[in-house]
């Protein structure tokens, strides 16, 4: 008689700690003609049956016939699966092998250890066998928390000894094993500004999506560009709008990326405060080419400008900012005034 306590859920599908799970109570004659013809109508059905254990979560991917597993023999292929005994058969290197369900995994308990100046941590995340590299560092990325990810100029995971790159290569490919140990390495950044204008005036006119406001710029250094800063619309503390940010001095350049935004006035500050616009992770700027930002609201009215800038202006971190009029911007603002009074960066 099982006595061990294991999980299981109840029919309301709570989970809790139960023993004596093989006790089978005794059952009517009317019953169990019931129970026979249940049974005998599934193995007439050629439908696949959705697995139930106390183990596996309907949230994870359901082991079918032809997918990808881990077993206590490596990575193989799922070639029957057998729900009265609670069995899986796999083939692993071409060899096929029988396994209680328990035994195999479709999702896979990883080791991350954190390394930051003199601090260590360790934590576990959870990997479904299908997942890529790519797919990898996004996970650890997330695991850092919304803070700390924000903030990371550069992150560096490895594996057996060997720094891994972000590509589309499986975890399966690299043999990595439930319990496999991720040595992960990071450098938060501290974010950086530049302010082009010297006065802020009020008057500035936008119209819903059809004015756009841009800037082309480049640095005297490398930099990772994070966002920018904007005048509010007048009386519209949450004006949505379109960030992007291209590869060259034109909005025909190459666009490295176009994201919905919110432009959220701070409660309490005034109109001609800028409000800071983030982009959803840092994006690499070289040094000594040219990049545009562009951003339009997509409601109309009217917010505060600057003016007083110039051509070349000196950053935080002694970044050296040229700037002039993004082609095919077509809202009026350039170098000397207009919108996108701030950009932020990390080195």
């Amino acid at each position: 008689m099982q006595s061990t306590p294991i999980w299981k859920t109840d029919l309301e599908n709570h989970w809790g700690l139960y023993t004596r799970t093989d006790y089978k109570l005794p059952v009517s004659t009317e019953e169990a003609n019931k129970q026979k013809k249940e049974q005998e109508k599934n193995k007439s059905s050629k439908s696949k049956v959705a697995i139930d254990t106390p183990f596996y979560f309907n949230k994870l991917k359901q082991e079918i016939k032809g997918t990808i597993i881990c077993t206590p023999k490596g990575y193989g292929i799922i070639q029957t699966i057998d729900q009265d005994k609670n069995s899986i058969s796999v083939k692993v290197q071409g060899v096929v092998y029988d396994f209680d369900k328990n035994e195999v995994m479709t999702e896979l308990p990883i080791h991350v250890i954190y390394l930051k100046e003199s601090m260590k941590v360790e934590e576990t995340i959870y990997l479904s066998v299908n997942s890529s590299i790519k797919e990898v560092f996004e996970k650890i990325e997330n695991s850092l928390g919304a803070q700390e990810k924000d903030n990371i100029v550069d992150i560096k995971v490895f594996f057996q000894g060997k720094e891994l790159e972000k590509t589309e290569e499986t975890i399966e490919k690299l043999k990595i094993v439930p319990h496999s140990k991720f040595l992960t390495t990071y450098m938060p950044g501290k974010p950086l500004a530049v302010k082009r204008f010297t006065f802020a005036n009020q008057g500035w006119c936008v119209a819903s999506s059809t004015n756009y406001d841009g800037l082309a710029f480049q640095t005297s250094k490398n930099i990772r560009i994070i966002g920018i800063g904007m005048y509010p619309i007048i009386n519209n503390e949450n004006a949505a709008a379109v960030l992007k940010l291209y590869q060259g001095d034109s909005t025909k350049s190459d666009l490295i990326c176009s994201q919905d935004v919110i432009v959220t006035k701070n409660v309490g500050e005034p109109d001609n405060q800028p409000v800071k616009v983030m982009l959803s992770r840092p994006y690499f700027v070289k040094a000594g080419e040219f990049f545009s930002i562009t951003m339009n609201f997509t409601v109309s009215g009217n917010s505060y400008y600057g003016s007083g800038g110039q051509n070349k202006i000196e950053g935080e971190g002694e970044v050296s900012f040229s700037f002039k009029a993004c082609v095919g911007a077509n809202n009026g603002t350039g170098p000397s005034s207009g919108q996108i009074p701030e950009i932020y960066y990390y080195l």
